[in-house]
C-alpha cells in the first residue's frame, strides 16, 4: 500500500525534474495514477460531505456493474457504501479514495459504468476518508469527505454521479437514529 507521504515524495520529485516546483495548496496534495489530485487541507474538515444537491436520483443504476470491498471490518457496525452513478454515460470515471487517519491512498481505479448501473464501493474501516470522482472526457472533478462518524449502526451511503449538464454532485443519507458515533 502506498502511503501520501510516498506519493508526495515521487510527486516532489518528478515535478522538480520536469522543471515545474510542486505547488502544494493547503497541506497537502496526493496525485493519483491518472493525474487526479486530491488537495488535502490542513483541516480536512474543510472538504464538503456533500455539495448539497439531493436531487440526485438514489434509484439509478439499480443493478451493481462493479463492487469492490475495501478493508476488514473491525467491529459489528455497518460499513460505508460509496456509489458511483453514470446517469450521463461517460466512457470511464476514475475513483480515487484517501484515508486520513491511516495516511494512505486505499483505493486508485478506472471503471467504465454503464448509465444503468453503478459501482459500488463499501468501506468496511472506520475512519474519515476522501473520495475523489474525475471524469477526464469532460475535465471534472469532485470530491467529498466521508466522516468516521457516518460509520454507525444504521444504512449510510454517498452518492455521486455526473448529471446531464456534465456536472459532478453529491449527497449523503445515513440513519443515525440511536447509534453511538464509532469514532
Amino acid at each position: 500500500m502506498i502511503t501520501r507521504r510516498q506519493v508526495l515524495a515521487a510527486v516532489g520529485v518528478s515535478s522538480t525534474l520536469a522543471g515545474c516546483p510542486a505547488v502544494f495548496r493547503g497541506e497537502h496534495v496526493v496525485t493519483l495514477s491518472d493525474e487526479t489530485t486530491i488537495e488535502i487541507p490542513a483541516s480536512p474538515e474543510d472538504v464538503p460531505v456533500s455539495n448539497g444537491d439531493r436531487s440526485l436520483p438514489s434509484d439509478i443504476g439499480e443493478n451493481i456493474h462493479t463492487e469492490v470491498t475495501l478493508g476488514d471490518r473491525v467491529t459489528g457496525d455497518s460499513p460505508h457504501d460509496v456509489r458511483i452513478l453514470n446517469p450521463l454515460g461517460v466512457p470511464e470515471i476514475y475513483v480515487g479514495i484517501v484515508d486520513l487517519a491511516a495516511d494512505s491512498v486505499v483505493y486508485d481505479e478506472r471503471h467504465p459504468i454503464p448509465e444503468d448501473k453503478k459501482l459500488q464501493i463499501t468501506l468496511l474501516e472506520h475512519s474519515d476518508y476522501l473520495v475523489a470522482v474525475s471524469v477526464p472526457e469532460i475535465e471534472r472533478q469532485h470530491t467529498v469527505r466521508v466522516p468516521c462518524d457516518y460509520f454507525d449502526c444504521n444504512d449510510s451511503t454517498t452518492y455521486i454521479g455526473i448529471d446531464e449538464d456534465g456536472q459532478i454532485s453529491s449527497s449523503i443519507f445515513r440513519e443515525a437514529v440511536a447509534c453511538p458515533s464509532p469514532c
